[in-house]
This record gives structure tokens, C-alpha cells and sequence, in this order.
């Protein structure tokens, strides 16, 4: 008999995140999309962004501020990023968001995974699940 614990969602992985392996190889620690800390800020930066968007022309400030929330709370960590020259980027928000402005499949690609919701399930639901 179906039961809504299947939309229980583990909340340490969505907030801390689950790795991600891309396919170009890339290794990102990814929290799920919508959850507190990310909903948060969003709800935050549309209260101080108000006048602005509601102008017509608001989409390209829609999509700056959804940069800013994955880049803060969406990716929480990468490992093995290197430059153009092999040189290690360390993890940090303000980069993730530089990285997302410089290459916007990369923004969408973290945004696809964050929204996978089955990564995020309730580990106990699933064993359930399983049996």
C-alpha cells in the first residue's frame, strides 16, 4: 500500500549534500535544491531585491540570485578542480558563484543533480522500501 514516507527526505544529505560524480569527471558535494538554508536566502535576497523584480526585464536578475543561492547553499564542496595550468581550486562560495557566471552549464548541470530528489530520500524509507 503506497504511504507518504516516500516523500521523506534525509535531512543531513539535504542540507550538507551527496556527492556527485559529473560526467566529465568532476566530483561535487551538492545539497538538494529548495532546502532550508537555500530557501532561506532565497526568500531573503526577493525581499531585498522587491522593486527590481518586478520589473519586466527581472529574468537575468532571477537568474544572478538563483547563482548566488546554489553558490552558498546548493554546492557545498568540490574535490580534485584544477585550473587551465593543473593548479588545485579549493572549495569556496564565492568561486563556485565566479564559476557558475563563467560557465553556465556548469550552473545548470549542479542544479539538475540538485534537484534529484531520490538522492536525498530518507535512507530508512528506502530500506523499507527494499524489504
Amino acid at each position: 500500500m503506497p504511504n507518504l514516507n516516500s516523500y521523506r527526505y534525509d535531512e543531513e544529505k539535504s542540507q550538507e549534500g551527496v556527492w556527485f560524480k559529473t560526467i566529465e569527471g568532476l566530483q561535487l558535494k551538492i545539497a538538494r535544491a529548495g532546502n532550508v538554508k537555500a530557501a532561506r536566502l532565497t526568500r531573503k535576497l526577493g525581499v531585498e531585491n522587491q522593486r527590481r523584480l518586478r520589473r519586466t526585464d527581472a529574468g537575468d536578475l532571477m537568474n544572478d540570485l538563483g547563482k548566488q543561492v546554489a553558490a552558498k547553499h546548493i554546492l557545498v564542496g568540490w574535490k580534485d578542480i584544477e585550473d587551465d595550468n593543473g593548479v588545485p581550486i579549493p572549495y569556496s562560495s564565492e568561486k563556485a558563484l565566479q564559476l557558475f557566471n563563467e560557465y553556465e552549464e556548469f550552473y545548470v548541470e549542479v542544479m539538475e543533480y540538485a534537484g534529484r530528489d531520490d538522492e536525498f530520500r530518507d535512507s530508512m524509507v528506502e530500506e523499507a522500501v527494499k524489504n
